[in-house]
């Protein structure tokens, strides 16, 4: 049972992209295509990845893919955190995570989600634990799509479903 309160509905000046950018966001094919990353051993449990350092310090999972610079992407991703270490994920030009966009969390799970423009013709997801212990993150449903922002360019919206009323149209 839940409840729900102060619930608001507006509209964004963007639009998400429908094409997937990331291999194997939730996991069903085990560890494929992500890498592990500074001190972390990677594994799935239950369609989750599982991050355990190596050592007690940051550790992570990341996962290139082709971008256009200048374009904007979003990453999502659900994760568990039974021992309230610091969750981040992010996007960077670097696998390495340098130069990065990141979001952090420390509850016991949720939901993440940033935006990031491309600097790069590549651009790594990371999924990361960042504290000095040894405990485990479970991260599940990692999604990266492209944030689109003229309402004309709505992938199999069609110009009648992605253009209202009241709108002002050029064509250059």
């Amino acid at each position: 049972q839940f409840y729900v309160d102060s619930v608001s509905i507006k509209e964004v000046p963007y639009v998400m992209g429908t094409r997937e950018l990331v291999t194997n966001g939730n996991f069903t094919n085990g560890t494929t295509g992500w890498t592990p990353y500074v001190n972390a051993s990677l594994s799935v449990e239950n369609n989750k990845l599982r991050i355990v350092p190596t050592t007690a310090s940051t550790s992570r999972a990341t996962q290139g893919f082709n971008t256009e610079i200048g374009k904007t992407y979003s990453i999502t991703a659900s994760f568990e955190n039974p021992n309230s270490s610091t969750v981040l994920i992010g996007l960077s030009p670097n696998a390495n995570g340098g130069s990065s966009t990141f979001n952090q969390s420390t509850a016991s799970s949720g939901t993440i989600n940033i935006f990031y423009t491309a600097t790069s013709l590549t651009t790594y997801a990371s999924l990361s634990r960042n504290t000095n212990d040894a405990n485990p993150i479970y991260y599940s449903d990692v999604s990266v799509v492209e944030i689109g922002y003229n309402y004309l360019q709505v992938t199999d919206g069609g110009f009648k479903k992605s253009v209202k009323e009241g709108d002002v149209i050029f064509n250059t």
